[in-house]
């Protein structure tokens, strides 16, 4: 993969500028850096900082440091499913099933997207808590404080990565009831006060942040596109639902037949076993963490990864109890009609999986390989820029509006890995053709994003020399104003 023009720039300045406040003892600096727009999450930044001070501007390490995140995600994925169905079979399907749901693909090969690091930390919450609920299960009398000292530090870090982590102290809720209807709980008093605990904790950290934004006056600007309104958040919760069950289709049918006839006998029982209310837990979180999501105004998939990761581990635990089914019909007697229901259901099951990997994972690697191509053009464009514009020379864009972060990132690139800070950059302009000089450039991306057509700008400036000069790949076209001498770094 090759340096990207959307946030990459943009982290490699961030970490070069946190060094040297923390050089100059400034650590204040950080908690504001973004009260221009509104935002705060000064633990997304400290992870960038970090990844600066190991890996610099090698493009090869940052990408092999954001690979360490998902073998993270997956290794916690595959404990916290275990955990829950003691099955191997079962953790392995969990990763799976998650990492082959499409809409999140594009976090897999963007530095700049906070959820890979999000739910990391909302899973290590998880697997935290899953060693609580467990020790009070087989070791009542000790009391796992390490664990809730653990817990405290994820949550800290949670807090201030992304804004929309006040959705933890909710989504314990679902957790402290489970712990109190589970027989296997024995100690109820004592896990009452360990859940309250966390709680508190969880409000002390919101009300802290709460206070540090007004402390700095952060709010409004970017932020204002999280919008509590009730039909936009209905609108964009039903949006997402159709994405989720357009990618996993077949796949969530067993699933959700299963649980709901788990869900009939247990309430007309009035017994609940341990898998079956983490099930709920689980359940719960899906819907809680999408609900968070649902008043930004972007529907976007790859905004998906911290939520349907509880999902993939629902359907995980529903699929490893029909392959435990299975495997109990075939070591002992059944009859005829058990055998052909089991043997129909799994059919249908390992179809699903099965097909989930054609048509995923194919687009999938359709999409990365896309991705790496046009990124290699990109690099490619800026690398020429930066070693053919004079000294002081510009370049304009072609581009729309909608992508002016294309705009902000080229200096960024000139600057820092390419070590030309004197080449500046500005959107083109068809009304002023008296501003252009011989060795400026005008760069077009692909006509979608394009705000003059090609033949209109070559039109209004052919009198002032602008001519073809590269292109790069199907979509990336630079024109000069016949420059009078090439720049040698």
């Amino acid at each position: 993969m090759s340096w990207m023009l959307i946030d990459d720039g943009e982290n490699l300045r961030m970490g070069q500028e946190i060094a040297k406040h923390f050089a100059n003892n400034d650590l204040n600096w950080l908690l504001s850096v973004e009260k221009g727009n509104g935002r705060f999450r000064p633990a997304y930044w400290l992870w960038h900082w970090l990844n600066f001070q190991l890996f610099h501007t090698s493009v090869l390490l940052h990408h092999s440091g954001h690979l360490l995140l998902f073998v993270g995600i997956a290794i916690l994925i595959y404990l916290i499913t275990y955990k829950i169905t003691r099955s191997v079979i079962g953790g392995i399907l969990s990763v799976y099933i998650y990492f082959l749901f499409y809409p999140i693909a594009e976090n897999y090969f963007r530095l700049g997207t906070a959820e890979p690091q999000l739910t990391l930390l909302y899973l290590g919450i998880v697997y935290f808590i899953a060693k609580i609920y467990i020790c009070f299960i087989t070791r009542p009398q000790k009391p796992c404080t390490r664990y809730l000292f653990y817990l405290m530090l994820l949550y800290s870090i949670a807090y201030f990565m992304k804004e929309t982590s006040p959705i933890l102290l909710f989504a314990l809720i679902p957790v402290g009831v489970v712990g109190l209807l589970d027989q296997k709980v024995i100690h109820k008093r004592r896990w009452f006060f360990s859940f309250l605990f966390l709680l508190l904790f969880n409000l002390l950290l919101f009300v802290l942040v709460l206070k540090i934004k007004q402390a700095y006056g952060i709010g409004g600007g970017y932020t204002d596109a999280y919008q509590l309104r009730l039909k936009t958040s209905l609108d964009n919760y039903v949006a997402y639902l159709k994405l989720i069950t357009k990618y996993y289709q077949l796949l969530l049918l067993l699933p959700l037949i299963n649980f709901f006839k788990k869900t009939i006998i247990s309430f007309r029982n009035n017994n609940y076993q341990t898998t079956y209310l983490w099930e709920l837990v689980l359940s719960s979180w899906f819907v809680l963490f999408l609900a968070v999501q649902a008043p930004w105004t972007y529907v976007m998939g790859r905004y998906l990864m911290p939520v349907t990761v509880w999902l993939a581990i629902f359907m995980a635990v529903e699929y490893s109890e029909i392959i435990n089914s299975l495997k109990h019909v075939l070591f002992k007697t059944a009859g005829k009609q058990v055998i052909f229901r089991l043997s129909l259901t799994s059919v249908f099951a390992f179809s699903c999986l099965l097909l989930l990997l054609v048509y995923q994972g194919e687009a999938i690697l359709r999409m990365y390989k896309s991705a790496v191509t046009n990124e290699r053009y990109t690099r490619n464009v800026v690398r020429y820029l930066s070693q053919t514009i004079p000294i002081n020379g510009h370049v304009y864009v072609n581009f729309s509006e909608g992508i002016m972060e294309y705009l902000y990132e080229l200096p960024l690139h000139f600057r820092l890995l390419y070590g030309r800070p004197d080449i500046m950059t500005d959107y083109l302009y068809l009304e002023n053709a008296n501003i252009y000089q011989k060795g400026d450039y005008v760069i077009s991306f692909k006509e979608s994003v394009q705000k003059y057509p090609r033949k209109l700008v070559e039109h209004n400036l052919v009198n002032a020399g602008l001519i073809p000069s590269e292109a790069f790949g199907p979509e990336w076209e630079i024109l000069r104003f016949q420059e009078t001498e090439d720049y040698t770094p």
